[in-house]
Parts: structure tokens; C-alpha cells; sequence
């Protein structure tokens, strides 16, 4: 039975999803034990800007923000100091909450089978698996927020017949029992989330409305400035004028000063 430790770090964002279900497993230890040695290991999924796969998302960019149907750049890693560690996704699926086992559930990848007509792998280093779906949102009263969920097998990169060597499930159930006799094989569940996805055109159609047909946009608070100041102006000439133009008060020849 394999060893596992989660480590996980809490803490605040501006803007969430609440949840008493538990914590996102994003990052796994694990040690297996092979027999006579035990080789230790770190599962972890990541998501990446782009398909370079050069610039991950961090910790603090979740609620990642999505636009419905934009690529999201899946990488699945295993680091161990034994080189021949590899690994394999037999199931990624997303859900509308954290729980991995939500009555509502959408498959990507099922027995290591795509199942979503818009995944699309990438090359890869030795222990790494890549790919890509668009993503897409549930319908109903499920909210905004989607959570991507991986059920990961490790096993030994140098023996061709194992698990990992199988690109597909074409006969499941046998090559599944043939797999739980395989030694030297350590299953993991990842997780990653939430996404949110941003409303765009909405947005857009909020611009529109509050630029052009608004009477406070702008461009109307610009003109009834400008009006105000010059008639400020005009108020202060005409006060200026008619000051100048005033008669001047004579002396009274009657009256008299004395100093």
C-alpha cells in the first residue's frame, strides 16, 4: 500500500466559491513500495497559459477566469529520482463542484480513451503527459464554476507490457484485470479548479449600453463641463464690463474736509 502526503497551504482570494466538501488535491506525495526498495514520488497537475507550456498558473490565479469553448492547456507530471517513472490518465473528468464524486459529472477522458472531440495531446518529456480540451460549462442551476478531476496510474516506464504502455482501453474489463495483478503500480486522483467563466459578451453589451445610449456616458459629462466653464467665463467678462463702464461718484462741492 502506498504512502501519501498532500501538502496544501490556505488561504484567501478576492474572489471564490465556498465549500465544506475538503481540499483540492493539486499535488501529491507518495512512496511505493516495490518489495526490497521503496521509491518516492510527487504527482501534480498543472494548468498553462498556452500550448509552449512555458508559464503555469499559479495558486493565486484561482478562480481562473475562462471564456466559454478557450483551450485549457492540461499538464500531468511525475517527479521521483527513479527516471523510469511514468505515468498515464485513465480518467479526467470536470464537475460543477470540488467533489470528485458529484452526481454530475462530464468525461474527457475515459479509460484512457478521449471522449471529447477536443482534446488534442502535446509532445512531452519523459514522465509529463499534455493535452488540451476547450472548455465548456454546465448547464442548469450548476452554477458557474468548473472543477477538472485526473485519476493518474504510475508504473515503470521501461517494462513494455504495463499499464502505462497502453494507449487505450479497447478491452477494459480484461486488460483492467490483467492490470490489478501488475506490481509496481500506484494509482492517484488530481484535481484543479474552479474555472469561471467571464460572461464577454455580456461585458461587451454593458460598454455598449453604458457609452452610447446612457445620457451620463462620457462623452455627455465632457459637454455639460465644458458648457458650465464657458459660462462661467461669459458671467465673469460681462461682470468685468459692466463694472468699467459705471459712472464714477463726483465730489460735493458743499462739503467740506477738514484734516
Amino acid at each position: 500500500m502506498p504512502e501519501l502526503s498532500i501538502p496544501f497551504s490556505c488561504y484567501y482570494t478576492k474572489e471564490g466559491v465556498t465549500s465544506t466538501y475538503g481540499l483540492i488535491p493539486r499535488k501529491v506525495r507518495m512512496t511505493m513500495d516495490g518489495g526490497e526498495t521503496k521509491t518516492e514520488f510527487t504527482l501534480e497537475i498543472s494548468v498553462f497559459k498556452d500550448e509552449e507550456y512555458l508559464f503555469p498558473y499559479g495558486i493565486r490565479d484561482f478562480p481562473l477566469k475562462v471564456s466559454l469553448s478557450e483551450p485549457l492547456y492540461v499538464q500531468l507530471a511525475v517527479d521521483s529520482p527513479d527516471t523510469r517513472l511514468t505515468i498515464r490518465e485513465e480518467r479526467c473528468y470536470a464537475t460543477p463542484t470540488q467533489n470528485p464524486n458529484d452526481d454530475m459529472q462530464y468525461d474527457i477522458i475515459r479509460d484512457s480513451c478521449v471522449t471529447d472531440s477536443t482534446v488534442q495531446y502535446y509532445s512531452s518529456p519523459q514522465g509529463t503527459r499534455r493535452f488540451s480540451f476547450d472548455t465548456f460549462q454546465f448547464t442548469g442551476d450548476y452554477g458557474s464554476f468548473v472543477y477538472l478531476h485526473c485519476n493518474l496510474v504510475v508504473c515503470n516506464a521501461s517494462n513494455p507490457t504495463s499499464r502505462c504502455s497502453v494507449s487505450c482501453f479497447t478491452d477494459f474489463p480484461r486488460r483492467r484485470r490483467a492490470m490489478e495483478q501488475e506490481k509496481g503500480v500506484a494509482h492517484a486522483a488530481l484535481s484543479e479548479g474552479p474555472f469561471l467563466f467571464r460572461r464577454d459578451a455580456d461585458a461587451d453589451r454593458d460598454y455598449y449600453y453604458t457609452e452610447k445610449d446612457s445620457p451620463f456616458s462620457v462623452t455627455t459629462l465632457v459637454v455639460i463641463a465644458m458648457a458650465i466653464f464657458c459660462a462661467a467665463c461669459l458671467a465673469i467678462i460681462i461682470y468685468m464690463k459692466v463694472k468699467l463702464n459705471a459712472p464714477k461718484p463726483q465730489p460735493d462741492p458743499d462739503r467740506e474736509t477738514y484734516l
